[in-house]
């Protein structure tokens, strides 16, 4: 799958119908940037990001099977800046959420977390999940936020449920395993699980948000690193700037 850096498309705002997860607490308004919603040709016509890419490269964009697992590290603005930009008209997406997650989404995301029409949610503990199984292995598994506690069980093959087995799954079938963890400091057992799931095949992406972006909202920042995540699925996205080029 390659991985893409050019700015083609903002696949944002779907308009779609969301689904809330957890209780809404506070208020229903939707997080703007100071200088209020952003317009253009990528917010604009965001549908058609599969006509830019046959136009760019010859054929149409892939459609992926994906899977994002929510756990119960802080974070969940990461999660849901994610759903936001994955498009369920183009792809398969599924969702499923650690017990402690729901409990940090209801804590960390005011409106609780809202899922796009289409994109199918799962029970932690339903084995007959679709991804389960080896014969059916999502494309992509991205784990986010992800957990020490996750991160460990995954590393030493810890399957007591849908969403570490499908992290086993996908490491099985050489798929494509996304973590991206939230924690400091790091302990050398954390370090040594990480390096078992580089050898595994996983990659990491560190919730680590980049400032050269100048974000002026919280959102803005998450997006710098949902951005990151998006490029390693291979999906075109310019939620943030990239790093100028060098000057001659």
């Amino acid at each position: 799958m390659p991985i893409l850096r050019n700015r083609i498309a903002d696949s944002s705002g779907f308009d779609q119908k969301a689904i809330i997860l957890a209780p809404a607490r506070l208020n229903t308004r939707e997080p703007q940037s100071a200088a209020g919603p952003k317009t253009g040709f990528a917010e604009e016509f965001s549908d058609c990001a599969p006509l830019v890419w046959q136009w760019r490269f010859g054929h149409n964009p892939p459609s992926l099977k994906i899977l994002v697992a929510i756990t119960g590290a802080s974070g969940a603005l990461y999660a849901q800046r994610l759903l936001d930009n994955l498009n369920p008209r183009e792809h398969e997406i599924h969702v499923v959420m650690s017990h402690y997650a729901q409990q940090v989404v209801a804590e960390e995301l005011p409106d609780g977390l809202k899922l796009p029409e289409g994109i199918q949610p799962h029970g932690l503990k339903s084995m007959n999940a679709p991804f389960a199984s080896g014969s059916n292995p999502p494309d992509v598994m991205v784990i986010i936020p992800c957990t020490m506690g996750t991160m460990g069980r995954i590393a030493h093959g810890y399957s007591s449920d849908v969403l570490l087995r499908a992290a086993d799954v996908v490491l099985k079938e050489r798929k494509k395993l996304i973590l991206v963890p939230r924690e400091t400091p790091l302990s050398l057992i954390h370090v040594k699980n990480m390096e078992l799931l580089l050898l595994a095949g996983a990659t990491l992406i560190p919730a680590n948000p980049s400032f050269y972006s100048g974000a002026k909202t919280i959102v803005e920042l998450a997006d710098t690193v949902v951005a990151r995540v998006l490029d390693h699925i291979g999906l075109p996205n310019q939620l943030a700037p990239r790093w100028s080029e060098e000057k001659e």
